[in-house]
């Protein structure tokens, strides 16, 4: 019996060893485990979208936060004129943060190419938190007009003919012949005309605060810039 007693006594010291380097392990691996998702959590490193130039209409929704320690923008989005409507619309809910740079910049070139920001996250930026551009396109210029025709005008009428001359004496000179028509070029056509390109409507809807850190710049907290295209008619003929 003391025998049976003193064996159970040791299985249960021997458990509870067991236990402990289990838990140990445990420790250890959940250790390793947090120690990796520090070192490659962070989504600082670069920036939560960047579509430069784009030829369709965009559309993003980003809920990623950002905090970006390299010169640029968390948000960097831009269209191109090519005769569509390339316009933006972008939804943000997460936290931007640069150290040289934009939080959000978005220009849209294009007739009627619009941009739609609807912010939510928090926003800190040296120069400005949300940054707008929109632009009629390229600067239009109309055709030129057709040149004129060749000028034309009648023939001067003929001189008379000088008196003959007697022997041994030269007759007298010709008389002038009359003056010619006056010459009347053709009419040229007018130049074309040329319309350029409205640019689109900036709406931004703004729910989050916007922090400028570095205020010696003069910067914005939110900047809209809209430019209409140029448009000059054609030389006339």
């Amino acid at each position: 019996m003391n025998r049976a007693i003193g064996t159970d006594r040791n299985a249960s010291v021997r458990l509870q060893g067991i236990r402990r380097g289990l838990l140990s392990c445990t420790a250890l691996v959940s250790s390793l485990f947090l120690g990796g998702l520090a070192a490659t959590s962070p989504a600082s490193a670069q920036q939560a979208i960047n579509r430069p130039d784009q030829s369709d209409p965009v559309v993003e929704n980003n809920a990623a936060d950002c905090t970006l320690l390299v010169p640029g923008d968390c948000i960097f989005i831009t269209t191109i004129d090519d005769g569509s409507v390339n316009s933006i619309t972008l939804t943000n809910s997460g936290a931007l943060t640069t150290v040289s740079g934009n939080g959000i910049f978005t220009s849209a070139r294009g007739p009627g190419a619009f941009v739609l920001i609807t912010n939510s996250g928090e926003i800190t930026s040296p120069d400005m938190g949300i940054a707008v551009q929109t632009s009629g396109g390229d600067d239009k210029t109309g055709a030129d007009g057709a040149s004129s025709g060749p000028a034309t005008g009648d023939n001067g009428d003929g001189g008379a003919n000088g008196d003959p001359g007697l022997p041994d004496s030269p007759g007298a000179d010709g008389e002038a012949g009359g003056a010619g028509g006056n010459r009347t070029a053709g009419g040229g056509t007018s130049g074309g005309n040329a319309t350029g390109g409205d640019a689109g409507a900036v709406t931004i809807n703004n729910d989050a605060s916007i922090t400028i850190t570095d205020l010696g710049l003069e910067p914005d907290g939110i900047n809209t810039t809209t430019k209409g295209a140029a448009a000059t008619g054609g030389s006339a003929g």
